[in-house]
């Protein structure tokens, strides 16, 4: 069951606002130029058709100061068959998000660091010791957040989020405002978005990734575009455990501003 994020106060205020490379309130920031690309490497469909759907979530994105592999999907064989399908240059990649621990985003992982271990793994403090431990053993740097945080010129995460299931989200700022890639929203989509808005003064173009309503009802999808369409999110691509009925409620709800996600597919933000 989730539980709402609890409301920080006093003195963590001030101590959070202290710290280097933390986002502060309502930080209203230059938006960075240059196109950025987002890669959708694993998901439950394949929006080409020479790559593999399953159940999990893998996105990368280009274009910023750093490489980031946001969540690596659930099977290692389907995650190297899409990669190698999709010809990325992996050995640029130098950053690993991961927005919970649950196999079906980090089951890729290990056997990525395998290849290529000279990466930082970023992920929210309350993963298991044995989690960090494995990343270390592997040759990799751990990266612990607990705050929202920048991860270099226009990334961000947003940090913990929830109760139950401990999630971040990634935000990456575009030419077109920012876009916010989650993994299963376990929180809830508009919890991790309000977040966003709450903490970055600028327009949120596009979320896309896992919504986590697969088992809501039509009438609470409904809430949820409308809190989003308050939230003044722009566009909308609910993939992964979003769930068939709801994704078509929200291609309804947005109509030609819905974004059809899925293996293979390739965002182009400039």
């Amino acid at each position: 069951m989730c539980q709402s994020r609890p409301t920080l106060r006093g003195p963590l205020v001030l101590a959070l606002l202290l710290l280097p490379a933390v986002w502060t309130p309502a930080r209203a920031a230059p938006q960075p130029g240059g196109e950025v690309t987002f890669t959708v490497v694993y998901d439950n469909t394949a929006a080409n058709p020479d790559l593999q759907a399953d159940w999990g979530f893998a996105c990368l994105v280009n274009g910023r100061e750093h490489n980031v592999l946001f969540d690596t999907g659930t099977k290692p064989d389907v995650f190297w068959a899409n990669l190698e399908k999709l010809d990325l240059p992996l050995g640029d990649i130098d950053v690993v998000v991961l927005s919970h621990e649950h196999g079906d985003h980090t089951g890729g992982l290990w056997s990525f660091l395998d290849r290529y271990p000279d990466v930082t793994v970023v992920a929210p403090a309350g993963f298991s010791p044995e989690f960090f431990e494995r990343v270390k053993a592997a040759g990799a740097r751990d990266r612990r957040i607990e705050a929202p945080t920048a991860l270099g010129d226009g990334l961000w995460v947003t940090g913990a989020v929830g109760g139950d299931v401990v999630e971040q989200s990634l935000v990456v700022e575009t030419p077109k405002g920012l876009v916010v890639v989650t993994g299963c929203s376990h929180p809830g989509v508009v919890e991790i978005t309000r977040k966003v808005r709450e903490t970055i003064d600028q327009p949120i173009h596009l979320a896309f990734g896992g919504f986590h309503l697969l088992r809501a009802s039509p009438e609470d999808v409904h809430d949820v575009i409308r809190k989003l369409k308050e939230l003044g999110v722009e566009r909308v691509g609910p993939t992964h455990c979003t769930g068939e009925d709801a994704i078509r409620l929200f291609r309804d709800g947005y109509a030609s501003r819905f974004v059809t996600v899925g293996a293979g597919r390739v965002l182009r933000i400039e």
